[in-house]
């Protein structure tokens, strides 16, 4: 490795780790969590006064098409990025707080983020310990 490559940070010990593997069980139950996490959400949306409401009703069922294709995904061999693509369609209801007599659909909400955020990490199983 060169000066040039030392001072702008290229090479050597800052790479990250390569992924070696998916752990297709841990992942399945992780997409069986975001699929069900989904699923309460959009019940709760369709349960709430919000359902008359158009807009509220097209997230319900965009979190409803999410957890089908979440449940086909896990029931056949799939790819990380598959896997990546499903969990980046779950997007928050609210952006903030939310609005009064909401606050059980900003529960659901903050449940399925954060499961959807655990599947975009790597698992430390799924990475090359020697890198």
């Amino acid at each position: 490795m060169g000066i040039l490559d030392k001072l702008l940070g290229r090479g050597g010990s800052t790479a990250q780790p390569r992924e070696i593997g998916l752990d297709r069980a841990v992942r399945r139950s992780q997409m069986m969590q975001l699929e069900g996490a989904l699923l309460d959400l959009a019940d709760a949306i369709s349960d709430s006064s919000a359902a008359r409401n158009p807009g509220w009703a097209a997230i319900a069922l965009e979190y409803s098409r999410t957890a089908r294709g979440l449940k086909a995904l896990r029931t056949r061999e799939f790819s990380r990025s598959e896997m990546i693509d499903l969990s980046f369609e779950v997007r928050p209801v609210f952006k903030g707080d939310p609005a009064a007599g909401m606050e059980q659909i900003g529960k659901l909400q903050d449940r399925a983020m954060m499961i959807a955020r655990k599947i975009n990490e790597p698992l430390p199983q799924e990475l090359d310990p020697t890198e």
